[in-house]
C-alpha cells in the first residue's frame, strides 16, 4: 500500500497523542493496556493488535490512515 509505513506508526501515534494533550498513561487507560504497551508503540519496540488500533481511531477521531501514513506534516485537522 502506497504511504503505508509501520515503522512510522509509533511517531504517528505519539505525534497525535501529544497533539491531544493525553499522557501515555490516559491513553493506556482509555484502551485499557499497560503505559509500557503505549511507550513499545510509541517506539517501534510492537505494535497493538487490530482491535486496539480501531479504538486508537475512535479514542482519537481519526481514520486508520492517520496512524499508519507516512506524511504526518499537517494534523490539526485532529484538533477539531
Amino acid at each position: 500500500m502506497k504511504g503505508v509505513n509501520l515503522m512510522k506508526f509509533g511517531d504517528n501515534l505519539r505525534q497525535i497523542r501529544k497533539s491531544k494533550k493525553m499522557s501515555q498513561e490516559q491513553l493506556a487507560e482509555k484502551v485499557n493496556v499497560t503505559r509500557q504497551s503505549v511507550s513499545k508503540w510509541e517506539n517501534g519496540e510492537s505494535y497493538p493488535e487490530m482491535n486496539n488500533i480501531l479504538e486508537l481511531c475512535k479514542i482519537f477521531n481519526c481514520k486508520l490512515n492517520d496512524l499508519v501514513h507516512t506524511d504526518m506534516k499537517d494534523i490539526s485537522s485532529l484538533d477539531e
